[in-house]
């Protein structure tokens, strides 16, 4: 029972007016605490009613569909910025809970969000930003901060302060700080024309809300204690479970195909953003098994083979000595399968005394399958500075100054491959397993990115990368640390996936259900509607986006269940949010790419406006075709139409005189 005070109610409303939810605030000796009630058959209940929140004042936003709405944080600054005549929303539970609430009313409208002045405020702020750019239609949408907050300040102090100026006074400065305010997104723009990719709209918040709860808590704890964005935590998060996973779990996602959980992401972030501690402190669980395993392997296993080694390096130094004194072919070829029997098992005690690895950092493509052939063929590549891994990719300490791809692309697919080395014996693995998490540099990931034999040769687009924008962060006081409990659920989960799948003899196989499969094939058909139209110029990395997604599923499913995850079937409630994380990597990828595919694009128009300069009276699609401009007909007609509806050119539709197929017929726009 809750023997507190009541000093707040807040009441929300569904779509028809009626009484949703009410949130009570209480308050007792030295604390304040929240409790939600709604109407059930039996009454008010306390706890939340199901389904997605409604947002506060959602009548009067219904009400008034055409006026600029601003977003809070919390009931009591939405009430007294309400005051001044202003539309104001927010939703329930504080800055960790937007993603409870149905924000879709606010879709294609202006929306203002006002965070408050503290970690927690920003990063509300952002996370609202995230849901509401998710939307369609989009609509006008700015993040202002009030000036001259204090610390944990909000717009309730920000009145305050004003408390001698008029009504008035007051919205015509909060209006000016809103028109100074930059634009976030802006729905209806015209993408051809902007200097911003238009899937950039997409790409600002990693949705962590995807994550189950146990991840989503670390890595949300995470963004608050370093301050960091959610994409940065996500991306660690990911990478760090699927290195736990290797090929241990695998999901049947077609017929005669499996795929495994092992992702390749790398992640840019400048210096002093928080990168490295982030990586700390989600691959710590990880970091801290593979040393507790080394240690052991030191202490308990590693003095053993070594007595083992010398007692039969002694007997085979006895058998060759008893060898040369042999009287007779018997004799000599009785000693001889005893000398065979022990250097083989001097080669199997050899090969063990390799340290045991979960990870590696800078190693070398020969190094590394190496490494992959004394663990199992399995291994994850983590780097919270990932510098000299692109380097090595890019072939920098390659004598033959090439890319260093190879036994990447075979350990992302499970290829059996062969890899050879000067003067020493080739290395086969049958089926090899790496999982890679590489930090680095924005320039560096661009020069990776920028790479064409990465990207031909198949690596680049096996990758999910992104530019997290965390950027250099003031010292603050008042960080929080990541709640023990937290931590400690998180590291369970870790050490679990790992004795359960990496370190498993068989990969365990998940089928996924007719609901999480018929989401999987229409997400790749949709795919490939675009690689036929606006993303024909990528297809060699929008080939590879429905395997992220199954890739992902297996992760999540792996995360969801813990060490139980190949007793369950794959849910439709995993494939829906696994695709929701591959299609931000995926717009991720087309930001990054947007430069080259501009630059591409307006060579390509370049070409066309060259064969009209030789064709004065107009050009037609088969034209762009023959010469070659284009791969097909098709493209020709998309092509034209483009450069058309962009002013480029000017079309007119002309039919024989004998009557025929109609032709489109295009020139230089007159401008």
């Amino acid at each position: 029972m809750l023997r507190m005070l009541v000093t707040r109610c807040d009441t929300y409303h569904d779509r028809n007016g009626r009484e949703h939810l009410i949130v009570v605030r209480f308050r007792g000796t030295n604390r304040k605490e929240f409790r939600p009630f709604h109407r059930s058959a039996l009454g008010w209940v306390m706890s939340d009613p199901p389904g997605k929140l409604p947002l506060f004042h959602l009548p009067d936003l219904l009400a008034r569909p055409n006026d600029r709405v601003f977003v809070c944080e919390g009931e009591k600054a939405t009430c007294e910025l309400a005051t001044l005549g202003v539309l104001v929303t927010t939703s329930a539970h504080g800055a960790k809970s937007a993603h409870k609430t149905d924000w879709q009313p606010l879709a294609g409208r202006e929306v203002i969000i006002l965070p408050d002045s503290d970690t927690e405020g920003r990063i509300y702020a952002q996370t609202v930003a995230g849901i509401l750019n998710r939307l369609s239609p989009h609509g006008i949408l700015k993040i202002v901060e009030l000036p001259g907050l204090p610390e944990k300040g909000d717009c309730v102090d920000w009145l305050d302060a004003r408390d001698s100026q008029s009504p008035e006074d007051i919205i015509a400065e909060l209006l000016a700080l809103v028109k100074n305010a930059p634009v976030i997104c802006e729905g209806g723009s015209d993408a051809g024309g902007s200097s911003e990719p238009p899937e950039s709209i997409e790409t600002r918040l990693f949705p962590l809300q995807c994550l189950p709860p146990v991840c989503e808590s670390m890595a949300q704890a995470v963004c608050q204690t370093l301050r960091v964005l959610e994409s940065l935590p996500g991306c660690c998060t990911l990478g760090v479970l699927s290195a736990a996973i290797g090929a241990g779990l695998q999901v049947s996602s077609g017929t005669n195909r499996v795929t495994r959980a092992n992702l390749y992401t790398v992640a840019s972030a400048e210096s002093g953003s928080g990168k490295s501690e982030t990586f700390r402190h989600l691959a710590k669980p990880l970091l801290e098994f593979e040393a507790a395993r080394v240690t052991h392997w030191k202490v308990q296993i590693k003095p053993g083979l070594l007595a083992e080694q010398k007692v039969l390096e002694a007997e085979i130094s006895k058998l060759t000595k008893l060898a040369a004194k042999a009287n007779g072919t018997a004799e000599r070829e009785k000693i001889r399968e005893e000398l065979k029997e022990k250097l083989a098992t001097c080669d199997q005690i050899e090969a063990k005394l390799f340290t045991p690895a979960l990870s590696c950092e800078d190693v070398t493509g020969e190094k590394l399958a190496v490494l992959l052939a004394h663990n199992r063929e399995q291994l994850a590549s983590l780097s919270a500075d990932a510098l000299a891994i692109v380097n090595i990719l890019l072939g920098r300490y390659n004598k033959l100054d090439r890319t260093d791809e190879g036994i990447y692309l075979k350990a992302f697919t499970g290829d059996r491959c062969k890899v050879d080395r000067q003067s020493r014996e080739s290395v086969l693995l049958e089926s090899p397993c790496l999982s890679a998490l590489w930090l680095t540099q924005p320039d560096k990931l661009d020069s990776l990115l920028a790479e064409r034999s990465l990207s031909d040769g198949g690596l680049i687009p096996r990758i999910l990368c992104c530019h997290t924008r965390c950027e250099a962060r003031e010292i603050v006081k008042t960080a929080p640390a990541i709640p023990a409990s937290v931590e400690k659920a998180y590291a369970d989960l870790i050490r679990s996936l790992i004795e359960t799948y990496r370190f498993a003899d068989e990969p365990f196989t998940i089928e996924p259900t007719s609901e999480a499969l018929e989401a999987m094939n229409v997400h790749h058909n949709a795919i490939v509607k675009r690689r036929r139209t606006d993303l024909r110029d990528v297809t060699i990395y929008t080939a590879r986006w429905n395997e992220h997604a199954w890739r992902i599923a297996v992760v999540l499913h792996a995360a969801q269940h813990g060490a139980h995850a190949h007793e369950h079937t794959l849910e439709i409630a995993t494939a829906d949010p696994a695709i929701k994380i591959a299609d931000w990597f995926a717009a991720q990828q087309l930001e990054v790419l947007f430069v080259s595919r501009d630059k591409a694009r307006r060579e390509v128009w370049g070409k066309v406006l060259s064969l009209l300069a030789d064709k004065p009276d107009g050009i037609k699609a088969s034209d762009v075709y023959r010469t070659r401009i284009v791969r097909s007909a098709d493209e020709a007609h998309t092509l034209l139409a483009a450069m058309e509806a962009k002013g480029e050119l000017s079309g007119r539709d002309e039919q024989p005189e004998s009557g025929g197929h109609v032709t489109r017929i295009f020139m230089r726009a007159k401008k």
